[in-house]
């Protein structure tokens, strides 16, 4: 049987994964809820500031080391300027 659902959420690490679906996806944060607009805006900051963490990494201006920048696609530790 195959079901159908407007939205699907998926993600995975190593060898565990998930799939979720439904035709409402409702993401919560410490603030309440997030709408459509508020999680791209908040998507690209994140990004934003990914790369400039790797484009800074091992320099003066250099931030603090970021866990969450490390293990989110990780790039050539050696290269962390190239192409991403």
């Amino acid at each position: 049987m195959m079901i159908l659902a407007k939205h699907l959420l998926c993600a995975r690490c190593g060898e565990v994964g998930f799939i979720v679906g439904g035709d409402e996806i409702v993401v919560v944060g410490k603030k309440g809820k997030y709408t459509g607009e508020k999680i791209e805006t908040a998507s690209k900051k994140w990004w934003d500031y990914w790369k400039d963490y790797w484009k800074l990494r091992k320099t003066k201006e250099a931030y603090t080391e970021d866990y969450a920048c490390e293990i989110t696609i990780p790039v050539d530790k050696n290269d962390p300027k190239g192409n991403w």
